[in-house]
This record gives structure tokens, sequence and C-alpha cells, in this order.
């Protein structure tokens, strides 16, 4: 554990998708900082968990990795300056 003392919140109970293939699932997930600090079963995040980690019960549920997806698609960018937008016209009269 590097500066950080525990986890805020710890996943557990549940099947978490790492998309690792060396590991490509766990049964515990802990995170600090809004950062996955660790992966793995109870015995590697026991270590992380203190009286202040909120503990989540995952009753089985499966975790998966979300995914930032920040991109345009050129042929419609490029529409928006022959079309304008109209989603702020409230009425004919803004059209």
């Amino acid at each position: 554990m590097d500066e950080i003392a525990a986890a805020d919140r710890i996943l557990a109970g549940g099947r978490i998708l790492t998309l690792d293939p060396r590991r490509p699932r766990a049964s515990v997930l802990a995170v600090a900082g809004g950062r996955i600090v660790a992966v793995g079963d109870g015995a590697i995040v026991k270590a992380w968990r203190d009286r202040r980690t909120e503990v989540i019960d995952l009753r089985g549920a499966t975790v998966v990795p979300g995914l930032v997806d920040a991109h345009a698609h050129l042929d419609r960018e490029v529409l928006k300056s022959i079309h304008p937008s109209m989603a702020r016209c409230r009425s004919i009269a803004d059209i």
C-alpha cells in the first residue's frame, strides 16, 4: 500500500471481471481515492480495510470495467456545420 492507508470502498461477494488474461476474475475489489488499488480474493484486500471503509456486498452481482469513450465521428461533426443544431429552438421563430 503506497501512501494510502485504507480503501474508501471495498466491493465483495460477487464476480469482478478484470479483462486481464492472467487473472480474468476476482472476488473482491478495493477503491481508494477514486482509483482501484487492489483486486483479488478476500486475503489480498483485507489489508486495505479499516473501520471507515465502506464494504459493499455484491450479492453475487458481476462488476465489469467501465470505459471512457471520448471521440467524435467526423462525418457527424462535419454535418453540424452544414445542418445547424435545433436543440435550443423552442418555437418556429427560433428555427
